[in-house]
C-alpha cells in the first residue's frame, strides 16, 4: 500500500503533466477548441479527484478521532482495499451504520438542516421526503463526480458544460429538466 506522501507525489506529477499539455496547446495557438476543452476537462477532473481524496481522508480521520478508532479500523482498511468504486458504496454503508449507532447523539442533524442542504444541492422532491430519505438523497447527490455530471449535461445538450464547476453543472442540469 502506498503512503500518503507517495500518492500525493503521483497525483501532483499527473496533474502537472496535464496542465503542461494544456499550456503547450494554448501556446501553440491552436484553434481546436474541442482539444482545448478536452485538456481543460482532464485537468478539472483530476483536480476534482484530488479534492475527493482529501475530503474522504479528512472524513476518515475525523471519524477515527470521533470514534476512538476502535473496531472501525477494519472498515477503513476494507474501504482502502476495495478502491474507489466499491469503496464509496462501503463508505456510505459504514457512515449509515455509524449514524444509526449514534442516532441519540446530542448534535443530531435536524430535518430542517437536511432540507436546507437538499435545497443547496438541488435534490428534487425533497419536501415530500422523510429525514432518512433526505440524508440518502443528499449523500447520493454529493457523491456524483464532475465526470458523471458532465455526462448528464451532455445528454441534456447543455452548452458550455466543459467550463462549468460541479455546482454550475448541477444547477444547469436541474434547469434543463424543468
Amino acid at each position: 500500500m502506498a503512503t500518503l506522501e507517495e500518492v500525493g507525489e503521483l497525483i501532483t506529477t499527473e496533474l502537472r503533466k496535464r496542465v503542461e499539455r494544456l499550456f503547450e496547446t494554448v501556446e501553440e495557438g491552436t484553434s481546436d477548441f474541442m482539444k482545448l476543452s478536452f485538456l481543460a476537462d482532464e485537468v478539472g477532473e483530476l483536480a476534482d479527484k484530488v479534492s475527493e481524496i482529501y475530503s474522504e481522508l479528512d472524513q476518515a480521520l475525523s471519524r477515527g478521532l470521533q470514534d476512538g478508532i476502535g473496531g472501525d479500523d477494519q472498515d477503513l482498511r476494507d474501504e482502502q482495499e476495495n478502491g474507489s468504486g466499491s469503496g464509496r458504496r462501503q463508505q456510505s454503508q459504514t457512515r449509515q451504520r455509524r449514524s444509526e449507532q449514534s442516532s441519540s447523539a446530542p448534535e443530531e442533524v435536524t430535518k430542517e438542516d437536511l432540507l436546507e442542504r437538499a435545497r443547496e444541492v438541488k435534490v428534487e422532491g425533497r419536501s415530500s421526503m422523510s429525514k432518512e430519505e433526505l440524508a440518502q438523497a443528499i449523500e447520493a447527490e454529493e457523491a456524483l463526480t464532475k465526470e458523471a455530471l458532465l455526462e448528464q449535461a451532455q445528454d441534456a445538450e447543455i452548452e458550455g458544460r466543459s467550463s462549468m464547476t460541479k455546482e454550475e453543472l448541477r444547477e444547469a442540469i436541474t434547469d434543463a429538466r424543468r
